[in-house]
């Protein structure tokens, strides 16, 4: 691991998958690691994306979804 900057370390993408389907369970959840995003989908319209999981987490409870 060395020359890796915290900021580049990515938590397991299984497990945070988990946790968001969880607490969101009317959303759709994926997570590019090509690109480096995560993506929340509800429904034709409503996308959300955010660069960590822990992002999209605060994003998502900040729009009032349930938690």
């Amino acid at each position: 691991m060395i020359g890796l900057a915290a900021e580049d370390l990515v938590p397991d993408p299984g497990d945070w998958l988990a946790r968001l389907r969880r607490d969101f369970p009317h959303w759709a959840f994926m997570y590019d690691p090509l690109a480096s995003v995560w993506v929340a989908v509800r429904g034709r319209a409503r996308i959300e994306v955010a660069r960590n999981p822990e992002q999209l987490h605060v994003l998502m409870q900040s729009k009032g979804e349930r938690s």
